[in-house]
C-alpha cells in the first residue's frame, strides 16, 4: 500500500513566519489557489481514503482534493500540528530572544508538546492506520511538523535531526511505500503542481 502525506495550503501565519500549532488559522487566497493546483495534480492519482487533521488548513486542502476524488474526508486531531502552547502566534525572532537562544538554534520550548511526544502521537496514529488499511492508497492531510515527525520514524533519524530533510512546502507531497509493515520514503516534499508552468 501506499500512504501520502500533504502539508496544508498556505495561510497567513506562514507568510508571517509564525508559529501555529493547534491556532485553527484558514488558508489565504494563495493557500485556496494551492489547493486547487493539488486537487488538479491529484485528480487522476488512485486514492482510496482520505484523512486529515481536524484543523482548517489541513481539512480545507483535503476537501478541494476529496471534491475531484469523490471521497469523504476523515478528520482527527490526531493529525494535529505539534501544540506549541504559549508560542502559538510568534515567530522564531520572537521565541528565541524570550528563550535567550543564539541566532540559528533549533527551538524546543517547553510549552505544549515535546517533539518526542509528536513524534510517539503520529507514529501510533500511521500503524493505527495500517491495521485498519492493508491494502491501496491513503493520503494524509497535515502540517510540516508532524509529517517531519512521521518521515524521521520512517528514515531512523533521531527525532531532533529531522531538519536533516525539508517537508515545508506548502501542499507539498511526500509518499510512503508499505511492504509487509514497513515504510519506505519514496517520494519527498514534492511541489511540482505549484511551478508556473505546471500542468497535470
Amino acid at each position: 500500500m501506499k500512504i501520502i502525506l500533504i502539508r496544508h495550503g498556505q495561510t497567513d501565519w506562514n507568510v508571517a513566519r509564525r508559529w501555529q500549532g493547534w491556532t485553527d488559522n484558514p488558508l489565504n487566497e494563495t493557500g485556496m489557489a494551492q489547493a486547487a493546483a493539488l486537487a488538479q495534480r491529484l485528480r487522476h492519482w488512485e486514492i482510496d481514503a482520505i484523512y486529515s487533521s481536524d484543523l482548517q488548513r489541513a481539512s480545507v486542502t483535503a476537501a478541494a482534493v476529496a471534491a475531484v476524488k469523490n471521497l469523504p474526508v476523515h478528520t482527527d486531531p490526531v493529525w494535529r500540528e505539534r501544540d506549541v502552547g504559549d508560542h502559538a502566534g510568534k515567530t522564531y525572532e520572537e521565541i528565541r530572544r524570550e528563550l535567550d537562544a543564539p541566532p540559528g538554534s533549533f527551538l524546543q520550548p517547553n510549552l505544549g508538546e515535546t517533539m518526542q511526544q509528536v513524534q510517539d502521537r503520529v507514529v501510533a496514529a500511521y500503524q493505527q492506520l495500517l491495521t485498519k488499511h492493508t491494502t491501496g492508497t491513503i493520503a494524509i492531510f497535515a502540517h510540516g511538523g508532524l509529517i517531519a515527525m512521521l518521515i524521521a520514524y520512517l528514515l531512523d533519524v533521531p527525532v531532533d535531526q529531522n531538519r536533516q530533510f525539508s517537508v515545508g512546502k506548502n501542499t507539498g507531497i511526500s509518499v510512503v511505500e508499505v511492504n509487509d509493515g514497513k515504510g519506505r520514503v519514496m517520494q519527498l516534499n514534492d511541489a511540482a503542481h505549484l511551478e508556473p508552468a505546471a500542468q497535470f
